[in-house]
């Protein structure tokens, strides 16, 4: 996965290598000379012919420093970039992950989820990969540096860092669960907190502020316990291993050094070079020792990137039918849904509806009329029985094909920060301007749109033009129009707006049903007038169904007291 990620950029990472083992060239070169220079001065040469040693060990010395920052710029853009791709593609797949997903994630935890650890792996690319593939070369070309001098002290360094190695990758296994589990937690507490924050209206309201306050901090106690954990184990442990093997590398390296200066078999200069070297493993085994830590947050990042990506997306078993041209029939045969095992959302709902109809779903809430539409719509998929649009199980329809033949009106319109021509459109830039201003004109928006300072550029929505609350649901109503849609969804559009806009938004919606087959949500009498059949719906089953004329004419029913605002 990660490959996947870093691959697009080989050009980058191949140039990366060059800078460090330059810098790691560098890097050894300063010890030598300072090794040469001492040992110049010990054997009596005059110290002006060997000015060019102190040049040389500074120009190393400003050029290491020079490409460690090129290091850095380079490391930072390729994590970036990285990060973003995997940043995309997180929430591009959990926006097309199924409906039943959402209802089981808050948003907080969605948004750690997906930001969250795509930062730990940004960190993980900048911040690690240099660490790494930088001090283990420079650890590489300390031991054989040290061989060159003493094939003894050679190996033994050589194995007191292979003992290192073992020991950290063995606390990088233990630490990377801890982590998991921290990450785990931190998704669930900023869910918590999203969820406790969208409700604060009504905890103040029944003063369950405190109570709110408890479950926020028992979730976090179970947090912090956590992240000690992973603390101790990943950070402790680590810091502790390293120390005590630098500690013996250099005990065993100057140990070994000050044996062969005493049988006068290398040089006090060659012995300053090995102890510069010891000094310069020092550095490289503490840094990577702590970087082990991000490298275990990094796994337990990637592994929950992996875990939300290998999920199935909506769309996994797409069927490959297509609808028929025009508007279609809508028939539900002994259709049942349950969302758990307590009770059904619905209940062997039978219903059909003539081609270019329209059905209006009345009852309680909680009777099971958005449950309807959802399995219209195949933001769920029946459990029992089939719905049909014509001939065709709506499982057996692409998915894309069905969502643009509907259009879906909600109670309130959405608005996106953007211009009024990607509100309209949704973004979809086949739509000419032409065609924007005459959806606009049809819904009876023609006055605002010359009102906007920038046309249809003219942002809208957060921290844009404000429209009122009647406006936002005719702009609904123009996106609806604009895709000619051959089905339409109506989810009580003229519950949330004045008199004058309610009568505005029935004659669009007159001209918005016209030769469609609809299905309409209705909670006020108004909204039914249109309707050739009413489904009434009391806890996911079917108490009245029938034309509106036949149902309305019995004072008995339950539309019938709907239609006199009674039930």
């Amino acid at each position: 996965m990660v490959w996947r990620y870093l691959g697009p950029q080989r050009r980058q990472l191949a140039f990366l290598a060059v800078v460090l083992v330059a810098v790691t060239v560098l890097s050894l070169a300063g010890p030598v000379m300072l090794q040469r220079f001492l040992d110049g001065l010990l054997a009596g040469r005059p110290w002006p012919s060997m000015a060019w040693l102190v040049v040389g060990f500074a120009v190393a010395g400003l050029a290491a420093q020079g490409l460690r920052a090129v290091e850095a710029a380079l490391a930072s853009g390729v994590a970036w970039e990285a990060t973003n791709s995997l940043r995309r593609d997180l929430l591009s797949h959990a926006g097309n992950l199924p409906l039943a997903f959402h209802h089981e994630h808050a948003p907080g935890e969605l948004v750690e989820r997906i930001d969250g650890d795509s930062l730990l792996l940004g960190n993980f690319f900048s911040r690690f990969l240099i660490t790494v593939v930088s001090q283990v070369l420079l650890v590489l070309g300390v031991v054989v540096a040290v061989s060159l001098v003493d094939w003894r002290l050679g190996m033994l360094l050589l194995i007191l860092v292979l003992a290192c190695t073992a020991a950290l990758r063995t606390l990088a296994r233990w630490g990377k669960g801890a982590w998991g589990a921290v990450r785990e937690l931190q998704a669930a507490y900023f869910g918590r907190v999203e969820e406790e924050l969208h409700a604060i209206e009504d905890t103040q309201g029944i003063g369950a502020q405190a109570h709110a306050v408890s479950r926020l901090e028992r979730l976090g106690g179970r947090l912090w316990r956590a992240d000690l954990r992973a603390f101790v184990a990943g950070s402790q442990l680590i810091w502790a291993s390293t120390t005590v093997s630098v500690a013996l590398a250099t005990a065993v390296v100057l140990g070994g050094g000050a044996v062969l200066l005493g049988s006068e078999s290398i040089t006090l200069g060659v012995l300053y070079l090995l102890f510069a070297y010891v000094q310069q493993v020092h550095e490289p085994m503490i840094r990577l020792g702590n970087e082990v830590q991000d490298f275990q947050k990094a796994r337990a990042g990637l592994a929950r990137a992996q875990e939300l990506l290998n999920l199935p997306r909506e769309d996994a078993q797409d069927g490959q039918a297509t609808l028929p041209g025009g508007p279609p029939g809508l028939a539900l045969q002994d259709v049942s849904y349950s969302y758990d095992d307590s009770r059904r959302a619905l209940d062997a709902v039978n219903v059909a509806l003539r081609p270019g109809g329209t059905l209006a779903l009345i009852g309680p809430s909680g009777g099971g009329k958005s449950t309807l539409v959802k399995l219209l719509a195949r933001y769920l998929n029946p459990q029992v029985g089939q719905l049909r649009l014509g001939s065709v199980p709506v499982q057996d329809l692409r998915l894309a094909d069905l969502r643009q033949a509907m259009a879906w009106v909600p109670q309130s319109t959405r608005l996106f920060a953007a211009s009024a021509r990607d509100n309209v459109t949704v973004f979809d830039d086949r739509i000419s301007d032409a065609e924007v201003t005459a959806a606009l004109h049809r819904v009876g928006l023609a006055e605002w749109l010359a009102t906007l300072p920038d046309g249809l550029d003219t942002v809208i929505g957060d921290g844009g033009q404000g429209l009122s609350a009647g406006q936002t649901q005719l702009l609904g109503l123009a996106r609806a129009l604009i895709g000619d849609p051959s089905l339409v969804v109506l989810d009580e559009p003229v519950s949330r707006v004045d008199p004058i806009t309610e009568a505005k938004i029935g004659a669009v919606l007159a001209d918005l049903l016209r030769d469609r087959t609809a299905v309409v949500i209705a909670h006020r009498p108004e909204t039914v007038r249109a309707a050739d059949q009413v489904l009434v719906l009391d806890q996911g089953r079917v108490v009245e169904s029938g034309p509106v004329d036949q149902l309305g004419s019995d004072p008995a029913t339950y539309f019938a007291r709907f239609n006199e605002g009674r039930s």
